[in-house]
């Protein structure tokens, strides 16, 4: 099964090659937490997950094609 992943901003740093978009091949079954374990990002990175544009439980089985997309907490004042 593929995903594709968005990482944005400074957590681009982390994709394979540096790119914004990508495919993670996961088993069938996956989960969006082992997804993310696949990405390898630092525990004390903070971010904002959504699937399909939505926020999502880490428990939420993905399917072939869905879009997990992460990104820093944004602030403003």
């Amino acid at each position: 099964m593929r995903v594709n992943v968005r990482l944005y901003s400074v957590l681009r740093r982390y994709a394979p090659g540096g790119s914004e978009a990508f495919e993670l091949e996961l088993e069938p079954g996956a989960d969006l937490a082992l997804a993310l374990a696949r990405l390898d990002l630092p525990d004390k990175v903070e971010r904002v997950v959504l699937l399909n544009g939505r926020r999502a439980d880490p428990a939420t089985p993905l399917a072939d094609g869905d879009v997990v997309t992460v990104f820093p907490p944004v602030a403003g004042g």
